[in-house]
């Protein structure tokens, strides 16, 4: 049985966390002539870690055109994952160095709280906590606790491209600017796998289309769905509204 993505991610994230404890400890271990080798060992992760901060930071959204389909509901994980797992492999690195110079007496309650920070996370990324998942009744955010949005309470985040809004939007420019602003701070779209765009040209979509919700879950509406948007202008006029 092939390893879902969230699964393949924890993984990977627990390979991380190890590697990089392992680094400071060998960085420990290695002869005081070779001062190149224990600064790559004890300073190595933390650059990429930052590195890799940055990027997730100037990239918050995915470029998916499509969600994963799970017999209930299309689903996406979300990216930040990203953010909280190199923070959390940061500290460690840093704890880990305190309690090397320090000495043993600090190994077992740091190392105590390392495991439980690790396993909580990667406990989270394997169970594709949060993610983000359209359903026939609604959309739900998943994250220690579940909240469903009812389709009809979407409307006001994602209204109809029609040339009435974009008519009103005009004669009214500044509280059209201030909708979009106080949307965005809301917007469920942003900050998961697939591209925000999608994800928004879906929610609309499902809100124009009611008839077509019930099927949600399945791998034809799933496909269909892609096609449709694919077909439409609904994900490139999307962005003006994400």
């Amino acid at each position: 049985m092939l390893l879902t993505r969230p699964r393949r991610r924890a993984l990977l994230f627990v390979l991380i966390a190890l590697a990089a404890a392992a680094s400071q400890v060998a960085a420990v271990n290695v002869p005081e002539s070779q001062l190149v080798l224990e600064d790559s060992l004890r300073f190595g992760p933390s650059v990429v870690g930052l590195a890799v901060l940055v990027y997730v930071n100037l990239r918050p959204s995915g470029s998916d055109a499509r969600f994963a389909v799970t017999g209930h509901g299309f689903t996406t994980s979300s990216r930040s994952w990203r953010r909280w797992a190199f923070v959390l492999v940061l500290v460690q690195v840093h704890a880990i160095a305190n309690q090397l110079d320090r000495g043993p007496r600090y190994g077992l309650v740091v190392g105590l709280l390392i495991l439980a920070g690790v396993g909580m996370f990667g406990a989270m990324m394997w169970c594709d906590v949060p993610r983000l998942e359209l359903r026939p009744n609604g959309v739900r955010l998943s994250l220690l606790r579940s909240r469903e949005i009812p389709w009809p309470q979407l409307r006001r985040q994602f209204p109809p491209t029609s040339e009435a809004s974009s008519s009103a939007a005009a004669r009214q420019p500044e509280r059209s600017r201030r909708d979009r602003d106080r949307a965005r701070d809301r917007d469920p779209a942003e900050g998961w796998d697939a591209d925000p765009r999608f994800v928004a040209a879906a929610i609309r979509w499902y809100l124009d289309h009611p008839e077509h919700r019930d099927a949600i879950g399945t791998q034809a509406e799933h496909d269909r769905l892609v096609s449709a948007l694919a077909d439409s202008q609904s994900v490139g006029d999307i962005g003006a509204l994400a």
